[in-house]
Order: structure tokens, then C-alpha cells, then sequence
């Protein structure tokens, strides 16, 4: 199977030409793809094949949780499939995704990680919750992060005859999150240490967020990351980059 692996489009920005269609079978999409949840309605425009895809937080901007993630399972077509805390199989090899958040504890010392994030991301500005549209704090975001990292596990472990692939918008691995001089417990809202992973049969994890190029194997797994990011930005983005499993 070749796997057509992208995230953090950011096509509210900018429009993207897309690859051969012979060049995959499968898309992966882990997340930014468009802002107002409109993601899923854009890959079902775009793609006859399979894709699977998960919601970064940017499918949240101008919009609220709740009906942001309503809009991405509704607009999505048949061959367009939307994971939230969800696996699907697809010949013969499992899908598993969900956005999976950031646990705050990648620098070892959370609160001081979700005050700098509150006072400086975008999402607790511009991401609400129903039903009286106030902004999300990092400690509904922690709760999100640790529930998604039972689920994953929960999931993971299951037995499963074929290949094995994971696809979240947040790292699973400090190591791919880039450092911050200036303020480091900001690096543990981009990422997550969740280390037991790589303990379990996992072929490939494709994830997002940092619009920072990954391609490297630990312990057996492949991790890869394909972000374009945004315009002007420079992220070693290959719109033709397939993985073949």
C-alpha cells in the first residue's frame, strides 16, 4: 500500500496543487488542513481514493468544538474517513487516529507549560466551547490529551494480524518538537513523551503540527511528518512524499 502522507496544508491560505493520482493509494492527512472545519469537505472534493484524516487545532479556528467536529464526520463522503478516538481497516491494514492534544507534560513541568500556552497560542483565543462559546483552556485540553492517550493505548494493544498505522496532529515524541530557547515549557503544548508506544506493533505514526519535515525510525516505528505550513515558511514540504508499507 502507498500511503500519501500531508498535514498542515493550511489552505486558508492558499490553494495546493495536488500529486498523480497514481503515484498512492491511500491518503493521510494529520491535521491543519483548513480552518472552519472544513477539511473533510475539501478531501471529499479533491480525492476518489480513500483518505484518512484527522483534525488539527487550526479545523477549530472560527468555529466551536462541538460543531467543528460535527461539520468534519458530516461533511465527509464514503471514501473520506474522518478519525476522532476511531479505527477503520483498510486492505487489510488498521487505521488509527484522533487529533490526541498535548498533555502539557513534555517539559516536565505542566502548569508552567499551560500558562505560557494560555497567555501565548492562538487556540485559547480563537477555539470556544458550546454552550456559551467561551475559549478552551489548557486544562480542558490536558483532559482531552490524557483521555485520547488511554484510547490510543486501549486501541494499540489490541491484537492485529496486519500493519499498523497511527495518525495524530500532535507528536507523540518530544524529540520532534522543536526547542524554545526563549520560553521551553512552550514546547510541551506542541508535543507529547508518550513513550509506551514504542513498545507496541506499530509500523507507521504519521502526525503534524510543528511544520517540521520527520522522517525517522525508533524502535521499530516509523514516525513521519509533512507539513507545507504556511506561506513563505520554509518546512522541506514534498507534496509527492508516499510511504510504501
Amino acid at each position: 500500500m502507498r500511503l500519501l502522507v500531508m498535514s498542515d496544508l493550511h489552505l486558508e491560505f492558499r490553494s495546493l496543487r495536488l500529486p498523480d493520482p497514481d503515484l498512492y493509494d491511500v491518503v493521510l492527512l494529520a491535521g491543519d488542513v483548513h480552518s472552519k472545519a472544513r477539511s473533510t469537505r475539501w478531501a471529499s472534493e479533491h480525492f476518489d481514493k480513500p483518505v484518512v484524516i484527522v483534525a488539527g487545532n487550526h479545523e477549530l479556528y472560527g468555529s466551536s468544538w462541538d460543531k467543528a467536529f460535527g461539520r468534519l464526520h458530516s461533511d465527509a463522503k464514503p471514501n473520506v474517513h474522518f478519525l476522532e478516538r476511531r479505527s477503520i481497516e483498510l486492505d487489510g491494514v488498521r487505521f488509527v487516529g484522533c487529533a490526541s492534544w498535548t498533555d502539557f507534560e513534555g517539559s516536565g513541568n505542566p502548569a508552567l507549560a499551560m500558562l505560557d500556552a494560555r497567555m501565548m497560542m492562538n487556540d485559547y483565543k480563537y477555539i470556544r466551547l458550546e454552550p456559551r462559546y467561551s475559549r478552551i483552556s489548557p486544562e480542558f485540553i490536558r483532559k482531552q490529551a490524557q483521555e485520547s492517550r488511554k484510547w490510543l493505548y486501549d486501541e494499540l494493544s489490541r491484537p492485529y494480524e496486519g500493519k499498523t498505522v497511527v495518525v495524530t496532529h500532535h507528536p507523540p515524541l518530544m524529540c520532534f518538537v522543536p526547542a524554545s530557547e526563549r520560553h521551553p515549557h512552550l514546547s510541551a503544548a506542541y508535543g507529547n513523551q508518550w513513550s509506551e508506544f514504542l513498545d507496541l506493533d506499530i509500523d507507521l505514526w504519521a502526525f503534524g503540527h510543528t511544520h517540521w519535515a520527520v522522517d525517522e525510525s525508533l524502535r521499530g516505528v516509523r514516525f513521519v511528518s509533512n507539513p507545507r505550513g504556511y506561506p513563505q515558511e520554509e518546512t522541506e514540504f514534498n507534496p509527492e512524499f508516499v510511504v510504501e508499507l
